[in-house]
């Protein structure tokens, strides 16, 4: 695992995960968990927290 972990399972990061990327319907913890591990690889935990930022300012 290292330090390349997402919790996916919070309701933050699914919310943000869902907004930027599937149009606002928020999806179960294991579809934010494989789309973020699919789509960004070993920038996975680096790009929630840039998510996290971006959705807390409402960008």
């Amino acid at each position: 695992l290292g330090f390349n972990v997402v919790p996916a399972d919070d309701l933050g990061v699914r919310r943000a995960v869902s907004k930027y990327f599937f149009g606002g319907k928020l999806q179960p913890a294991e579809a934010v968990r494989r789309f973020l591990r699919e789509r960004f690889g070993d920038y996975q935990r680096d790009v929630t927290v840039y998510l996290l930022m971006a959705y807390r300012l409402n960008l």
